[in-house]
C-alpha cells in the first residue's frame, strides 16, 4: 500500500505515513537516507519499530520524537490530505514550533 511504502520520484523520497521504523532501519531504504535510518533503528525495541509509524511519530508533534529533527534538516513536507479531496503540504519544521497541523477529518498523507 502507498501508506506503508516509500519510492524515490523526480528527485524527492516519498515516504508514506504508514512506514514502520522497522522498515526505514532496512538497508535499502538506509541507502537512500541513512540519518531516517539510523533515527528508526533507535527508536525502541524490535516491538516497538515494528509497530511504530513515522505519520504515527510525526502526528505526536512531541519534539523529542526521532525522526522529527531529521526531517526538519531535510527540509521535509508533509502532505496532508483532506476531505472531499482537499491536499495541502507544510513543513516538517512547523512540528518543532508546537504548532497544531491538522484540522478535523485531515490525515497525513
Amino acid at each position: 500500500s502507498e501508506l506503508r511504502g516509500w519510492h524515490y520520484q523526480d528527485g524527492h523520497a516519498l515516504l508514506g505515513a504508514g512506514l514502520t521504523h522497522a522498515r526505514m532501519g532496512r538497508p535499502d531504504f538506509a541507502a537512500l537516507i541513512p540519518a531516517l535510518a539510523a533515527s528508526a533503528r533507535a527508536a525502541g525495541p524490535p516491538q516497538i519499530r515494528n509497530a511504530g509509524t513515522l505519520g504515527g511519530n510525526i502526528v505526536t508533534s512531541a519534539p523529542t520524537g526521532d525522526a522529527l529533527p531529521v526531517l526538519a534538516a531535510l527540509e521535509a513536507e508533509l502532505v496532508i490530505a483532506g476531505p472531499e479531496g482537499a491536499r495541502r503540504e507544510i513543513p516538517v519544521s512547523h512540528l518543532l514550533a508546537g504548532r497544531e497541523l491538522l484540522e478535523p477529518a485531515e490525515l497525513i498523507g
